[in-house]
């Protein structure tokens, strides 16, 4: 009598754990993809960094351009 509900048992809790590692395969795939994700968020963040710091650096280039057109239009005023 104990033998058949004993393997019955062992069954289910077989089938429970192929049901957990597909569960951690499946976060573990998830996890990858997410830390992918957040891979090309930081590369795509420092692109955009370095594009705004070419950007203030060709503004204070042409500012300071500006400045030195004003004060030569001032000596000649």
């Amino acid at each position: 009598m104990d033998n058949p509900k004993l393997a019955l048992r062992e069954q289910v809790m077989e089938e429970e754990i192929i049901r957990l590692r597909t569960k951690i395969e499946q976060l573990r795939l998830g996890r990858r993809v997410l830390m992918n994700l957040l891979v090309l968020q930081e590369q795509q963040r420092q692109m955009e960094l370095r594009e705004y710091q070419q950007a203030i650096l060709s503004l204070r280039k042409h500012n300071a351009e500006l400045k030195q057109l004003l004060a030569s239009r001032k000596r000649v005023l």
